[in-house]
């Protein structure tokens, strides 16, 4: 299984699209956007089981279709979220109309899908449990990063292992035994992998002329 996005909807036993709310502007429920915000709140740590490797940093980096930006939105590339607008023609494959869909966006395509799915259900139901307010979408942005004070997907393994280390929803999410194999078998990949010597800074210190 290969992806770089978690399709996610909710639907309760009657067969109901809980994350949907004709209603809103973004025609998303409370549930909807309290699942958002658990999700945001848990981003950083959850970028070490989404985005395990090393190289899964370059991906996130700046300047690329890809999300940096902890935030939600319909549009904007920027955004780890993203939510599609509604009432987009079609049913859905058992005939239903289609449901609100939340798009995490920072998964990797290396990352285990059973532990990212794990992860990425704890953080939006803990959002659940506590009752939280996403914040206002993302706006697009055509250059440069969004205005005002956003907050930033990690930018290497590192400072993601940082956040795995103290979030305790994402280490319960995982269990205690997941939670630390994973952490110390990623501390060591990180070690190593600042302790090597690159051919491009090999050849930035060096002339070899």
């Amino acid at each position: 299984m290969l992806f770089r996005s978690l399709h996610q909807t909710l639907r309760s036993s009657d067969g109901a699209d809980v994350f949907s709310d004709p209603i809103d502007e973004y025609g998303l429920s409370a549930t909807a956007r309290a699942f958002i915000a658990g999700q945001l709140s848990h981003a950083r740590a959850a970028c070490a089981v989404l985005a395990p490797q090393v190289n899964s940093y370059k991906r996130l980096g700046r300047g690329f279709d890809a999300p940096s930006v902890i935030g939600w939105s319909q549009r904007a590339s920027q955004a780890m979220i993203r939510v599609p607008r509604p009432g987009l023609p079609g049913r859905s494959t058992d005939g239903r109309e289609r449901p609100i869909r939340v798009e995490l966006r920072c998964a990797d395509p290396s990352c285990n899908p059973y532990l990212a799915i794990a992860v990425a259900l704890g953080a939006g139901l803990d959002g659940i449990r506590q009752g939280l307010s996403a914040p206002e979408p993302v706006g697009v942005v055509e250059h440069g990063m969004p205005a005002g004070n956003v907050d930033m997907l990690p930018v290497s393994l590192g400072e993601a292992l940082t956040e795995l280390a103290w979030d305790g929803v994402v280490r319960d999410t995982l269990g205690s035994q997941v939670h630390d194999r994973l952490l110390t078998a990623s501390e060591q990949e990180w070690q190593t992998y600042k302790s090597q010597v690159t051919e491009w800074e090999f050849g930035r210190a060096f002339d070899a002329s």
